[in-house]
This record gives structure tokens, sequence and C-alpha cells, in this order.
């Protein structure tokens, strides 16, 4: 905003001491509106107003500049360009800078942070990290908590069944034949009561068998793909 007079050097030497008194009481005047224009850039000072409220900030202005010098059991909030952008800043009682904003957003986390996104590109201020894909989501107490070691890719390691084995039991499978061109055939394999029927012209048995308590382990397709949501690692610049 436009102020009705400059506040320099020259306007707070006036009135000099050289200057009639009757000019005294103009220079006073000047003065509360001088101060009252420049308050109002931050503060509510509304001369029309109600003059319960003057004083209120309406904002805060913070020009950008240098870090300040910290002071002990002090903090200190101020504004500091990076790459050319105004940032919020805060300094504590023992001299650690803290970044607060970042390219339009809270400066939540710390430089080197990586997380998962549920997007398609990384946040600004963030580097994708384009060396991981196509996997899944391994969860981690860490190793320092007895776990498996975090932020290490695991992209070839062995996936498993659980190891279980199959009660006793009996089952049966059940063949429709054409009516020729097979012969009756019996026999055992272990574990096995085999009845069964040969086509001599194909050499190929069909059989009929009923387990008697045979065990074994489960197997898993290799091209099965679970449902799941897409999401990026990112890492804070």
């Amino acid at each position: 905003m436009a102020y009705t007079r400059t506040w320099n050097a020259a306007n707070e030497a006036s009135p000099a001491d050289s200057d009639d008194r009757s000019a005294g009481a103009e220079k006073i005047r000047y003065l509360k509106v001088d101060i009252r224009e420049r308050m109002e850039k931050d503060h509510y000072m509304d001369i029309a107003g109600t003059d319960a409220d003057h004083g209120e900030h309406k904002q805060v202005t913070l020009r950008s500049g240098a870090a300040p010098t910290y002071q002990a059991s002090k903090v200190i909030v101020y504004a500091k360009n990076v790459d050319g952008v105004a940032e919020l800043f805060a300094k504590d009682g023992d001299g650690n800078e803290i970044q607060i904003t970042a390219e339009g957003a809270p400066n939540a986390f710390a430089s080197g942070t990586s997380t998962l996104f549920y997007q398609d590109t990384a946040p600004a201020g963030w580097t994708i990290k384009n060396t991981l894909n196509d996997k899944l989501v391994y969860i981690t107490k860490g190793s320092a908590a007895g776990g498996e070691k975090g932020g290490s890719a695991h992209s070839t390691g062995t996936w498993t069944q659980p190891t279980h084995t199959h009660g006793i039991g009996s089952h049966k499978h059940d063949v429709t034949l054409p009516a020729s061109g097979w012969s009756y055939v019996s026999g055992g394999e272990p574990g096995y009561l085999t009845i069964g029927w040969y086509n001599k012209a194909k050499d190929r048995t069909v059989k009929s068998a009923e387990s008697v308590g045979a065990t074994g382990s489960s197997a898993s397709e290799n091209t099965w793909r679970p449902a799941a949501y897409c999401c990026i690692i990112a890492t804070k610049d």
C-alpha cells in the first residue's frame, strides 16, 4: 500500500529544533497517521472500527532474509529463500534450523525419508525410487527389534505355501469310457488299490483309484497374482 509520507531519516528528524512551535501540533498528527498506516499491514487499526480490537493481528508477514542467530531457551520463526522461494523456518534454543514449509506443502519429513504413496508420480519435493517395480510390500518390525532389516529389497526371495499334510481318507475319480476298444486291467501301486481299463490303440490307462492314507504337499501356480492397489515408493529430497 502507498503511505501518505515516506518514513526515512528526514521524517524522523522532523520537527527540527529550529522549527516554529506552531508546526509541532501538525507534526504530531502526521506521526499518528504514519504509524497507523504501517501498523495496518498486519494489525487491525481501522480508525472507524472498535477501539478494543485495535492492535490485533490480521496476519504475520515475514520478510525473507538470512537465518538469525539462535538464542538459548527461545524459538525464532523466520522466512528464508530456498531455490528462489520464501519458505518458513524455525530455529530452536539449541540452534537447530527446522524448515517448516517446502514447495507448497508442510515439510513434515526429514530429507532421505522413504515412504509409500497411493499415486502414480512422486509429490513435489520427493523422488520416486524407479528401480523398485512389481513387488509385494513386506512389513517388518526392523532388525533392531528382532525382525528383517528395514529398507532392504528382497526382490529375489522365495515365497512358499505353508507346509501341510493331507489326512487319511479316500476319494474316487469316475471316468466314462467308450463302448468298445478297452480291456479291463487291475494292479496295485504303493499306497493305492488300482482298478482300471487299458486302451491298446492309444497305449493309455485310465484308473479308478482309492487312497488308503497317502500324504503329500501342496503346489501353487506361479502365474497367480493377488488383487492389489498400486503404490510407489519415493524419497524426500
